[in-house]
């Protein structure tokens, strides 16, 4: 006899391995369009998202590193120096806060000694040594995050956990694969980016508080936020999701970390980085990499070309996408946050840590400027709502093929973006990353929300 519980793992089993079936195949279908256009065969692989994979065992390039040790080395020569006249001065694309280069402070001096003595040369002996490592390792913890989080979310909703252990081996494996060819994660190490170490917080604080371990969770996030502000917005939680603990051990570990930073660099930078903030929101980006709204509607209304990465400028202030890009972005923020009544049948950590990932799925997706490696933490989120969406079916029979649809949306990149946006009508198409995204955060919606039938 078949019970609910063996019923579960068969169909989270079977979502898996036909998500690694399709994606895959998608892949597959890529890499003969781009051969039939006349590419090689090594370019062909190259322009494949999902076999982005191999670039872990590549040294990163230095996309978040080069501008971050450029304003520290500024403020280790002059305390008084105005590092955001990098931004604004330069046009260095220096976009995270001072106490993003705390962690700077924990690079050995050895490694210092071979960092760049001038803006021209780049850190690139300093990332080789003492980056590169630390980004492989978070990375692969990101994956095997998101592969614990789908048992864990089996056995809390399982009415008899499983108890065959070839077959949650199996399914963690497969899992890890998933893992290895979602490309906004891997390109993020590949890119050499700080944000492969928010994907990796994110989804250990989502580990965390699925475990009910909200203030070890909250303090994860804290240190995403003082890299990347806009995940201080799990802190409405507090009040609008009732997560008092996990609101306490981020505010506790923001403010000392906040606390260190103005104590290390100063007050002015810190006033100053508003003002680099708002220059972004007032433009954004053009460029197809810029998942989001913004990035939607500058190539839609032809606000700069999607193909060309302007690296001193951002595109011209418009109010026809700041204004709608503005209004997403709370939207977006509010169903995240709006209370819904709890299905009766869904652990109450389960639908606490469902809840989290809805806050932070609406923080990276409307932000101006959302690059596809933002879309990194995603990975957790997939992995976390697949045990419920599995077990329940919010959509019915449409659940399986949108959580599917939405996961290769993300997942997976043609890196040929003159493919897409030969035309703006096709080009919206080119933003599938964001359309993906608000795939899951319906489906995550619906879930929190969904009211089984009592027979």
């Amino acid at each position: 006899m078949t019970t609910v519980g063996s019923a579960l793992e068969g169909r989270a089993r079977a979502w898996l391995v036909t998500a690694l079936a399709f994606d895959l195949l998608l892949s597959l279908g890529i890499y003969a369009a781009l051969r039939a256009r006349g590419e090689s065969a090594a370019r062909a692989i190259e322009k494949v998202g999902a076999f982005r994979g191999t670039a872990l065992a590549d040294r990163v390039l230095e996309d978040s590193w080069h501008p971050m040790v450029l304003a520290y080395r500024l403020k280790e020569a002059d305390r008084n120096a105005d590092m955001y006249g990098l931004f604004f001065n330069d046009r260095v694309k220096w976009l995270y806060p001072p106490s993003s280069l705390l962690v700077l402070d924990l690079v050995p001096d050895s490694a210092w000694s071979y960092a760049p003595k001038s803006e021209g040369e780049t850190p690139s002996y300093l990332v080789e040594l003492w980056m590169t490592w630390p980004s492989r390792l978070i990375c692969l913890l990101a994956i095997l995050a998101s592969a614990l989080m789908i048992e864990i979310g089996l056995s809390r909703l399982d009415p008899e956990p499983p108890r065959r252990p070839a077959a949650r081996v199996f399914r963690l494996l497969v899992a890890c694969v998933l893992g290895l060819t979602f490309y906004p994660l891997v390109f993020s190490y590949e890119l050499g980016q700080i944000q492969v170490f928010l994907n990796g917080f994110v989804a250990l604080a989502l580990l965390l508080r699925l475990l009910d371990r909200p203030v070890a969770g909250g303090c994860v996030l804290a240190l995403c936020a003082l890299v990347k502000p806009q995940y201080g917005a799990v802190v409405l939680l507090a009040p609008f999701g009732r997560q008092w603990r996990l609101a306490l051990g981020f505010f506790c570990t923001f403010v000392l970390g906040l606390g260190a930073s103005i104590a290390r660099f100063g007050w002015n930078d810190h006033w100053r980085y508003f003002q680099v903030l708002g220059a972004i929101a007032r433009g954004g980006e053009a460029y197809w990499a810029n998942q989001s709204v913004n990035g939607l509607l500058n190539r839609f209304l032809g606000n700069g070309d999607p193909l060309v990465f302007v690296e001193n400028a951002y595109a011209p202030f418009r109010l026809a996408i700041f204004l709608p890009s503005l209004a997403v972005a709370l939207g977006l923020l509010a169903l995240a946050l709006w209370p819904v009544r709890r299905n009766g049948a869904v652990d109450g950590a389960y639908a606490a840590t469902l809840k989290l990932a809805s806050v932070i799925a609406a923080t990276t997706m409307g932000a101006p400027v959302a690059w596809e490696h933002h879309y990194g933490s995603f990975l957790a989120i997939f992995a976390l709502a697949l045990p419920g969406l599995a077990r329940f079916g919010p959509l019915g029979r449409c659940t399986g093929p949108l959580f599917l649809a939405s996961y290769l949306a993300v997942a997976n990149v043609i890196l040929a973006p003159e493919l897409w946006f030969w035309n703006r009508w096709v080009g919206l198409l080119g933003s599938h990353l964001f359309i993906g995204g608000l795939g899951l955060f319906a489906l995550l919606w619906t879930l929190r929300g969904y009211q089984p039938t009592r027979s």
